[in-house]
C-alpha cells in the first residue's frame, strides 16, 4: 500500500534519476510487511539480489504489471539490504515509468560490458587532439 507521500511524488518531475532516488529515499515511512515477504519468498530464494541480471529475472518472473510505487519500495528494499545492483535497476525501471520519454536514466559510475557482462568503469570521453596533414595523432613532442 502506497502511502500519501509516495503517491504526490508520483505528480513530480525530476532531472534525473538521482534526483528521482533521493525523493523517494527522503520518504521514511517503514516498508510494508508485504515487501519485506517479496524479498525474503522470491528474491533470496532465487538468489537473485546479487546483481543486475537477477533483478532483471526478478522483474521478467513478477514485474509484469508491477507499478512505480512497488519498484520504489523494492528498490529501498534492497538498499536497505545492502545489494545495491538490485535496486539500481528497480531505480531504472521506476524512472522510466514516470519519465517515459526523457532522458536514459543512465547512472554515473558503474555500467555494465555489452560482450562479457561484466560490470566495468566507463572510459573516459575522448579529448580532442591536434591531427596531422594524414589524420594521424599528433606527439606532444613536435610541438616543443
Amino acid at each position: 500500500m502506497a502511502t500519501r507521500q509516495e503517491q504526490e511524488l508520483l505528480n513530480n518531475a525530476y532531472p534525473n534519476l538521482r534526483a528521482f532516488r533521493a525523493a523517494y529515499m527522503a520518504i521514511r515511512t517503514p516498508l510494508p510487511q508485504g515487501i519485506y515477504d517479496r524479498w525474503e519468498n522470491r528474491v533470496l530464494p532465487n538468489h537473485w539480489q546479487h546483481d543486475e541480471r537477477g533483478a532483471r529475472a526478478y522483474l521478467r518472473s513478477y514485474g509484469r504489471n508491477i507499478g512505480v510505487i512497488k519498484l520504489t519500495q523494492l528498490a529501498r528494499c534492497a538498499e536497505e539490504q545492502g545489494w545495491p545492483e538490485f535496486a539500481m535497476v528497480m531505480w531504472r525501471k521506476a524512472y522510466r515509468m514516470v519519465h517515459p520519454h526523457g532522458p536514459n536514466p543512465a547512472w554515473e559510475g558503474l555500467q555494465e560490458d555489452a560482450v562479457t557482462g561484466t560490470r566495468v568503469i566507463p572510459e573516459p570521453p575522448r579529448q580532442a587532439q591536434p591531427v596531422d596533414f594524414y589524420n594521424e595523432l599528433v606527439e606532444d613532442q613536435k610541438f616543443t
